[in-house]
């Protein structure tokens, strides 16, 4: 009888040191706001992940899913989900990495230093030439409750993809920066992080620019200026006369009276002249069964825009 004897085979899972970096966790997207649904996706240039067993655990329990992608929702603010995965590879080695979703909120405002009249409720939008105003408020939520402050936090201001250095940093809320050009649209980003960079959050918005208008009202001998109601394409003058006032919006002026705003009215046709506080201003008489047509136009004495 003969004795063969044969090498004795085993399997072994292991893990290389140093490995671990091979294997990462994309999340999309990156900042997710409270309920916002989140992709993860693993990603690895050394592993075959679609040869290789995926597990996810969420908060330490184990997911049903074992594909290369996880779905997950995002919790509410001041919670904090830790999502990993372990991939063993074919060959029996084992590679994790780890992520942690914190949801939070960044609120993106913004005006213009444009006129609008007292009581508008609406925001000064910016027409060209303008300057437009933009206030960051993010909502970093700790676990216990409190919110980090403004003070604490580092931004990063981006105007098309240019990045604003000068008017970026800590603390920095609040920007100031030109309108958008006649007839553009400027696409303005802020990404805020705390800056024990626990926390992070971005916001973007789309800001075009507008042309001026102009309404007119009536100004009242008791009531005063009626801004409540702005008169229609015809209007009958009940009264003896009537006085009509030229409001503008958006227009790069502080006030109708400005001394940089030009007027020019006419009364079926025939120019009129107004001068002094009252410029944007013309009172009409009424007359039995009579019509008159009356048009305004105002323009800017320095904004050629």
């Amino acid at each position: 009888a003969f004795l063969i004897a044969l090498p004795f085979i085993a399997h072994a899972q292991f893990t290389i040191p140093g490995f671990q970096g091979a294997l990462r966790i994309a999340m999309t997207p990156v900042h997710p706001t409270p309920g916002q649904q989140v992709r993860l996706a693993l990603e690895s240039a050394l592993l075959d992940l679609d040869t290789s067993t995926i597990v996810w655990s969420i908060d330490g329990k184990r997911s049903a899913t074992s594909e290369k992608y996880l779905d997950i929702g995002a919790g509410a603010l001041g919670t904090t989900r830790i999502v990993s995965a372990e991939v063993t590879s074919a060959e029996g080695s084992i590679v994790s990495a780890e992520t942690t979703i914190t949801p939070t909120e960044v609120d993106l405002l913004y005006d213009a230093d444009s006129y609008v009249p007292p009581l508008y409720q609406g925001r000064a939008l910016p027409s060209a030439g303008s300057t437009l105003r933009l206030t960051a408020i993010p909502h970093f939520r700790r676990s216990n409750g409190t919110e980090i402050p403004s003070t604490d936090i580092v931004f990063s201001w981006k105007k098309n993809g240019q990045v604003l250095g000068s008017l970026s940093g800590r603390g920095k809320s609040n920007v100031s920066i030109p309108a958008p050009y006649l007839y553009g649209t400027d696409i303005v980003s802020v990404e805020a992080v705390s800056t024990d960079e626990s926390f992070a959050g971005s916001a973007s918005v789309a800001i075009p620019s507008v042309d001026p208008i102009v309404r007119l009202y009536q100004d009242h001998p008791l009531f005063g200026l009626r801004l409540d109601y702005a008169l229609a394409s015809t209007t009958r003058i009940i009264d003896r006369e009537m006085t009509f006032a030229a409001i503008p919006f958006f227009a790069t002026a502080s006030s109708p009276a400005d001394d940089a705003l030009l007027y020019t009215w006419t009364v079926d046709g025939k120019p009129v002249t107004t001068s002094g506080e009252t410029k944007h201003e013309l009172t009409l008489g009424a007359s039995a069964g009579g019509e008159a047509r009356l048009s305004v136009g105002i323009s800017h004495a320095s904004n050629i825009f």
